[in-house]
């Protein structure tokens, strides 16, 4: 119960550490489309909204924003507010207790997991620290896209995999699919990983730990919650759309702007991901993009059971790199937002990196301390902010095709995000103060609770 004390604390430093940079909002007409959807469910009861009607995307995360929205639109009627002061205070409520609160609890069970690897405590906090502040993950704390309630979704799912490992089967992989099957809510592409995961629990169950008899209750449970989400889809659409098996096809979209076409090049499309001047995570998530190079290098030294977790966890993103990599190009993002939903997962392997690190050379050692300062100096520059103006102006306004943006040094949203923002150096100073300071104060208060630790 102490430790369990104790890391609600580092969540909720971590959840001011987001509130305190501050910049809070939609992001997106996706997001505007979703939190309409909301805005329907509880004031008429309907999954038809106002202003769009038929919503297109999948429905978990306007739900689940329900308590959020119910309860800022309920203070706002509560003062005598206006309908449109009150759907602003309900809007304010999702951008202030939604997204950030995802985060901060991915950060607390990525501290928890981190530990049963076995890490101290030195490289537990570190490790999370760089998660939050040196990821895609900060960017995306702010905005209400869908990925990062997918990425807690697919975090706890591994985590409760592991778990299964050494404790109850049943109990952890009831759970596991329980997660993977509200994430399929959220996007149809996660019926995939799906499958994926019972093939990786069926093979290590039946064929490595020589333990058939947990099988027939995997084959149960895994049925019963894949027939549950599938029914609430089927359900959702003909709701929706008074079908079944809608054919929904996007109109009036330019395959040069816009995701969703599935006719890229695979290697064009991994090249984007991994390495574009617009979108590339090895520029915008550094350890993102080296976290699985540890394993591949050092595969051999990993104990059996992590070395398990993470052949399939590598499987399932290489899947996921080559189905997005052929999707088309995501918009009005910083860095790779399709990615977002792996980092928490894939970073689990930054405490190893900086294991092996402690006994590399010295030149190594110097050149992963410059990549952890780009990491975290690149979510300052864009934390700056000029970029979203600069992409509204240059691509969604203009026509001009987004693919430009991406492979394009001079027109990347990067390369225009300084000159573009309205104070750039005050907003840098207040990210370096806050970063420094959440770390500190992690830190400090660590320490002084748990000396011995």
């Amino acid at each position: 119960m102490k430790h369990f004390k104790a890391q609600i604390v580092l969540g909720l430093i971590f959840y001011l550490s987001i509130l305190a940079l501050g910049h809070l909002f939609h992001g997106s007409g996706d997001a505007l489309k979703r939190m309409h959807l909301t805005r329907a469910l509880i004031t008429k009861g309907s999954i038809i909204t106002e202003k769009y009607g038929a919503v297109e995307h999948a429905p978990l995360q306007s739900f689940a924003m329900i308590p959020q929205y119910g309860l800022g639109y309920l203070i706002g009627k509560t003062f005598s507010f206006s309908d449109k002061k009150s759907f602003r205070m309900a809007y304010r409520f999702c951008a202030y207790f939604f997204t950030p609160v995802i985060m901060a609890i991915i950060c607390v069970l990525y501290f928890d997991f981190i530990g049963r690897l076995g890490f101290n405590l030195f490289i537990k906090l570190l490790s999370t620290y760089v998660l939050l502040f040196g990821t895609l993950l900060l960017p995306f704390s702010k905005w209400l896209w869908s990925e990062p309630l997918s990425a807690l979704l697919l975090f706890s799912s591994i985590y409760c995999f592991y778990r299964s490992f050494t404790g109850n089967f049943r109990k952890f992989n009831r759970l596991n699919f329980l997660m993977l099957g509200l994430l399929t809510l959220n996007a149809h592409i996660y019926y995939v990983y799906y499958v994926l995961m019972f093939i990786y629990v069926f093979y290590y169950f039946y064929f490595i730990r020589n333990n058939p008899s947990n099988i027939k209750a995997l084959v149960v449970d895994a049925a019963l919650i894949i027939f549950c989400s599938l029914l609430l889809y089927t359900c959702y659409n003909l709701a929706r759309y008074g079908t079944f098996m809608p054919q929904i096809a996007p109109e009036g979209r330019d395959p040069e702007r816009f995701s969703g076409t599935f006719n890229r090049p695979l290697i064009e499309g991994i090249y984007s991901l991994l390495f574009s001047i617009g979108k590339g995570v090895a520029i915008y998530s550094p350890w993102t993009f080296l976290c699985p190079l540890v394993f591949v290098f050092y595969c051999h030294k990993f104990e059996k059971n992590t070395h398990y977790l993470f052949t399939t966890l590598l499987i399932s993103y290489l899947a996921y790199l080559a189905a997005f990599g052929k999707f088309g190009l995501d918009l009005w993002s910083w860095g790779p937002r399709y990615l977002v939903t792996f980092v928490p997962a894939i970073h689990l392997l930054f405490p190893f990196l900086v294991k092996y690190a402690l006994a590399a050379n010295r030149l190594m050692q110097g050149l992963l301390i410059l990549i952890g300062l780009w990491a975290i100096g690149i979510n300052g520059y864009e934390f700056i902010g000029g970029w979203q103006h600069y992409q509204f102006t240059s691509f969604v306004s203009t026509g001009v095709p987004y693919s430009h943006g991406v492979y394009i040094p001079h027109l990347s949203p990067m390369y225009n995000n300084w000159e573009t923002s309205p104070n750039p150096m005050s907003r840098l100073l207040q990210f370096w103060a806050i970063t420094g300071l959440s770390f500190y104060v992690v830190m400090r208060w660590y320490r002084k609770k748990f000396p011995n630790a």
